[in-house]
């Protein structure tokens, strides 16, 4: 059997962010939009924008303030596999993400981006637990350098606001 009309869920996320970057450190928010599409069970495609209402980083020593870049990102996934492409104002670097979800309500997430320019590289490592309709979710972000060491800690709050269609079986 399939569905007259699939269902379509939307979310929002709201961070609180913070860097450092040697002595100097920076505080912002941002706010994120999604929306997914499950025609099954085991099947989704999901579109999300991160930034799309941000603070940028105002940072504490120097006063100056960062924008933070409006990400498009498009994945698609199948049971445990999932493929994800970002677009943005950015189109020099790549980015493989890995999930792994031990339980419905815990999934450990790790990140790799590298520059095609230069030899900018970082990683990331987190946690998520899922809570029904809430989320929580840590990243904690290493970008090495020659000379600095650049980390980021981030922590978010997501609420899903529902399904936006209800999905009707084929008669």
């Amino acid at each position: 059997s399939g569905y007259v009309l699939p269902s379509l869920t939307t979310g929002v996320k709201l961070q609180g962010l913070n860097q450092t970057l040697d002595t100097d450190s920076a505080s912002g928010y941002s706010l994120d939009l999604g929306l997914i599409w499950s025609p099954r069970n085991d099947y989704w495609v999901s579109v999300y924008t991160q930034n799309f209402i941000n603070s940028g980083y105002n940072w504490n020593q120097s006063g100056a303030t960062d924008t933070l870049p409006y990400k498009l990102i498009l994945s698609t996934g199948y049971k445990t596999y999932w493929i994800q492409t970002e677009l943005s104002t950015n189109w020099d670097f790549y980015k493989a993400r890995l999930e792994y979800s031990p339980t419905n309500e815990l999934t450990l997430t790790g990140d790799y981006v590298k520059s095609s320019t230069d030899s900018f590289s970082q990683y990331s490592y987190g946690v998520v637990l899922d809570l029904s309709s809430w989320s929580l979710e840590y990243k904690h972000i290493v970008s090495p350098d020659e000379t600095l060491n650049n980390t980021q800690d981030l922590l978010g709050i997501s609420y899903r606001l529902g399904s936006m269609f209800p999905t009707y079986p084929f008669k």
